[in-house]
């Protein structure tokens, strides 16, 4: 019998490696998947996040780091290193749960991995079993119950190949359903031509991207009103910057916006002693450096909107893993 632990990297590691199929597909292979209306989509490149400095900076830790996710994906033929891409999460349709999907890319072994999900069904291993009330393909991996902390969490993942390119995942039976759906090609894709453009227009140097196109009926009456879409992201090398844009209807807007923000920052970082200090190990010196990171940020108004950027700098960086030697030393 597995023990949870055991239990649960196995669900993981079949969840991921499942994931990773051939070559890395182009974005209108992805976007042909995208759920109806969709108002959100967060593009993480895997690629650039594993080749940062930042994390190989400590060639000890990255080593070590990526020897456990390879033991995890052994089974299935995957180098985590070499063979991930990209992970794209979008939401749609009023961002319901039923709308979120996840499409991941890579590289793999096909004829091995489903060798191996054929083999981990039939010896009844890994929780993985055909999809309750889904097609031939479809599979989902119950997860063990020591791992749900939050009531609101999901009880399995469901996973599937959509093409030689690219696999959804999802926690809902319906997302899936459609994404399937769309790869049958009984349904096509409805998603607004402008979400398509801002996907489109997403810069493959960033190590993450987001698109947000919220309805305006989604944001009135709130700080937020007069916000039409959040475009940007962070890009990781030795240190980690952020660069968004966040539209709006009018200059006047953007002022009133980058105000909220700024204030709300500086309520933050008001609030940091009271929170962070009642944490065990966290002293002056790491309250300090959380000050820090969120003076980092500021949002500064601009005739179409306002952008918010940070940069988390190396020595920025090295302080606080200066700090956490000093207090593992003690």
């Amino acid at each position: 019998m597995l023990r949870p632990h055991r239990l649960a990297r196995a669900a993981f590691g079949v969840t991921l490696a499942t994931a990773l199929l051939a070559a890395p597909a182009r974005a209108a292979d992805i976007e042909k998947y995208l759920p109806d209306n969709t108002l959100f989509v967060l593009s993480l490149n895997l690629k650039n996040l594993i080749d940062s400095p930042l994390l190989r900076g400590d060639e000890k830790a990255f080593k070590a780091a990526m020897g456990e996710a390879a033991k995890v994906l052994e089974d299935f033929g995957v180098n985590p290193e070499k063979d991930l891409e990209r992970v794209v999460l979008a939401g749609g349709e009023g961002m319901q749960p039923n709308s979120f999907l996840m499409l991941i890319e890579g590289t793999f072994d096909t004829a091995k991995l489903q060798a191996q999900i054929g083999n981990l069904v039939r010896e009844k291993k890994g929780n993985v079993e055909p999809a309750e009330g889904g097609p031939a393909g479809v599979y989902q991996v119950n997860l063990p119950q020591q791992g749900r902390r939050n009531p609101g969490m999901p009880n399995k993942i469901l996973f599937t190949v959509l093409d030689r390119n690219v696999i959804a995942v999802a926690a809902d039976k319906d997302a899936l359903a459609d994404a399937v759906a769309k790869k049958t090609g009984s349904k096509r894709a409805d998603v607004k031509r402008d979400v398509l453009t801002e996907i489109e227009r997403m810069n493959p140097k960033e190590t993450a991207s987001v698109v947000i196109m919220p309805p305006a009926e989604m944001l009135a009456n709130g700080p937020a009103a007069g916000l039409t879409k959040i475009t940007g992201g962070i890009t990781v090398r030795d240190g980690v910057k952020t660069d968004l844009l966040l539209t709006t209807k009018d200059g006047e807007t953007a002022r009133n916006l980058a105000q909220q923000i700024n204030d709300g920052l500086a309520q933050i970082k008001q609030l940091i002693p009271i929170f962070a200090g009642q944490q065990a190990g966290v002293g002056p010196k790491q309250i300090a450096l959380i000050q820090d990171v969120v003076d980092s940020f500021k949002a500064t108004p601009q005739p179409n909107g306002v952008t918010i950027r940070s940069d988390i700098t190396k020595g920025l960086i090295d302080r606080a893993k200066s700090s956490a030697k000093d207090d593992k030393d003690k």
